[in-house]
């Protein structure tokens, strides 16, 4: 087995590695940028309403999941408001209402975005989401795979 040591980044390394990571950014996705440019059909606007949906929904899920196992009363109590931000509150219905309300500026029908189990299979296909034309981008300036 080899070991190996690790050297913690300078402040300024840090910040330079990081900001390198720019380009993985979303807002300079293929996708993103022909959006951006207007080159979206309405059905391709719709997938990414229902797919940004799922995304925001599933924030406070995981939140809670992070809180319930936080052992520091002070993270907690500032953590907490992120649940807060997306869920809402009394007089305050949160960002995933504004997000249904999008979907519903967008054609969708809120039950399409809230039924179980709906990823808007039925509203919108995935091949009708996805843009035919889009700018190609070198495998080095694209952010790496997810599991």
């Amino acid at each position: 087995m080899t070991s190996t040591t690790s050297v913690a980044w300078s402040r300024e390394e840090f910040t330079t590695r990081l900001r390198a990571m720019n380009n993985r950014y979303h807002i300079h996705h293929p996708y993103h940028l022909l959006m951006n440019e207007g080159k979206l059909d309405q059905q391709q606007i719709r997938g990414w309403v229902a797919n940004r949906f799922y995304y925001q929904i599933s924030i406070p899920l995981k939140d809670a999941a992070l809180l319930s196992n936080c052992p520091d009363r002070n993270v907690r109590r500032r953590w907490i408001q992120r649940i807060v931000d997306h869920d809402g509150s009394q007089g305050d219905e949160g960002g995933i209402e504004a997000w249904l309300r999008l979907g519903e500026a967008v054609g969708m029908e809120r039950s399409a975005l809230t039924s179980p189990g709906s990823t808007c299979s039925r509203e919108v296909s995935a091949e009708r989401c996805m843009p035919t034309a889009s700018p190609r981008r070198s495998q080095a300036s694209m952010p790496p795979s997810s599991p």
